[in-house]
């Protein structure tokens, strides 16, 4: 008896259909090897599947994302004027550095804002 003996084969097609006519629902042989050589085909294809998907997000997705990021914070704090960087509490040399560090995927960082990023200054108390 076959360990699968009552698997359904209908991915075998119609060849597999006519052969069984005399043994009922066992599985032949070859039929067998067949479906242990698919299963592994799949596994691999499933573990090589997901190492390129793990690989594409660590090396090209992620990088990409934190580098449209500080772009962006570049961007926007270098179109500010001087006075508007002033009130933020940076300069327009500090700016590259901001955007750097606001691009990290820290979530502390991410919450703060932006005086705190240039140069640790407590936002102002209010009485």
């Amino acid at each position: 008896m076959w360990p699968y003996d009552t698997y359904k084969t209908s991915w075998l097609g119609a060849s597999a259909e006519a052969g069984r006519a005399y043994s009922g629902h066992r599985l032949s042989p070859t039929e067998y090897a067949m479906m242990a050589r698919g299963e592994s085909l799949a596994t691999a294809l499933i573990t090589v599947s997901r190492f390129i998907g793990e690989a594409l997000d660590r090396f090209v997705a992620k990088p990409f994302t934190a580098w449209r990021r500080k772009r962006v914070t570049y961007d926007e704090l270098m179109a500010l004027d001087d006075h508007m960087l002033r009130d933020l509490g940076i300069t327009r040399g500090q700016v590259a550095s901001v955007a750097l560090i606001a691009a990290g995927d820290d979530v502390r960082v991410r919450n703060m804002t932006i005086s705190q990023l240039a140069n640790g200054n407590e936002p102002s108390k209010v009485a």
